[in-house]
């Protein structure tokens, strides 16, 4: 199975989901439907994980948003410069039924299961995490979602619009 080269996050209004569309390292696209329950449940795993992984100097906390808003910009300083995934009609299509998070320095794998026997596997480095959870944050704000549990220091300048393109 080929590596994902890249991918986009976009909200569909009509069908009030977040698709995740991945483009392959062999040009196979792939559309996978994430839910509001299901985006709000990565989105609480994933900020304490990147939380967790940020160079806080060890008994500082009070400098802990400061890193967390300076690696947030530094992450978004190269967004924005790969052109977004574009899904085919020929896109294979799926649900995501749950995502499985293991990190993996420097990032994450992201294993979205669809089904029986059906996954989907998306290795993010920190700045692609970070990305990510800018982009969908930006998506929680386009669909009116509940969005009280996002982090401050997402508030970073730079923060992307709500269709874009991570690499």
């Amino acid at each position: 199975m080929a590596d994902v080269r890249k991918f986009s996050l976009r909200y569909d209004a009509q069908e009030d989901r977040i698709a995740w569309d991945m483009e392959h390292d062999d040009g196979r696209r792939t559309r996978l439907w994430l839910t509001q329950r299901l985006a709000n449940r990565l989105v609480k795993a994933l900020i304490p994980l990147v939380e967790k992984a940020a160079a806080v100097p060890p008994g500082a906390p009070e400098q802990a948003a400061a890193v967390q808003s300076f690696e947030q910009a530094a992450a978004m300083s190269g967004f924005g410069s790969v052109s977004p995934v574009i899904p085919s009609d020929d896109a294979a299509l799926g649900l995501v039924r749950s995502v499985q998070i293991a990190p993996k320095a420097p990032g994450m794998i992201l294993t979205f299961t669809l089904g029986a026997n059906a996954e989907q596997i998306l290795k993010l480095d920190s700045p692609a995490v970070r990305q990510a959870l800018a982009v969908l944050r930006g998506l929680y704000q386009a669909a009116g979602w509940p969005a009280d549990f996002w982090p401050r220091w997402l508030d970073a300048p730079g923060a992307p619009e709500t269709r874009a393109a991570l690499n």
